[in-house]
């Protein structure tokens, strides 16, 4: 059964499993979930890298944005330019609460340790696995990474002007085939 807890003033659920796995969910409250393997098996080093990386997807509204990316990569995957877009922006997005992670204090070897538990165990959507899993652990290796944040969370706009004229095409498609049905 699921429990809520706290850690250092950050709201998680705890779910049942022996793997290590974090994840957020929920389009209006977004939710952060814990596993108890996670608990259990990460450093505090890691364990608090892990929830302020999470956080960082909560606050930042992250699981609506992600979604929608999911949406377009499921309907439109099938162009080379929109499945690169959408893989883009899922990196700008882990890249993203990675940063903020570090601002709130995760430290860097808490975080990687994090990302490589996660990954080890390859659990399909658990934010911490799922995305650039090699570019992020380069990224937080590198000695003047602070200096170079590189990669950030792409516009709005951008995102919107890359993909908005193939999902209208394809909403539009879809209402007149109801209309036709």
């Amino acid at each position: 059964s699921a429990e809520i807890r706290e850690h250092r003033g950050i709201a998680y659920t705890v779910i049942p499993g022996a793997t290590v796995a974090f994840f957020t969910a929920g389009l209006r409250r977004p939710t952060i979930f814990a596993t108890e393997g996670a608990e259990e098996a990460l450093s505090p080093a890691a364990f608090h890298a892990a929830l302020l990386h999470e956080h960082a997807h909560a606050r930042g509204n992250d699981t609506v944005w992600l979604a929608l990316v999911a949406f377009l990569d499921a309907s439109f995957g099938w162009l080379p330019w929109v499945r690169t877009a959408c893989r883009t922006f899922r990196l700008s997005a882990e890249r993203a609460a990675d940063e903020c992670a570090l601002r709130k204090g995760a430290s860097r070897e808490g975080l990687f340790d994090a990302i490589v538990s996660a990954a080890a165990v390859g659990a399909p959507g658990a934010a911490l696995s799922e995305a650039g899993v090699t570019e992020r652990l380069q990224w937080l290796s590198e000695a003047d990474a602070a200096r170079r944040l590189g990669l950030t969370r792409p516009s709005t706009t951008l995102l919107g002007s890359t993909l908005l004229l193939p999902m209208s095409t394809h909403l539009l498609l879809w209402v007149g085939l109801i209309c036709v049905v």
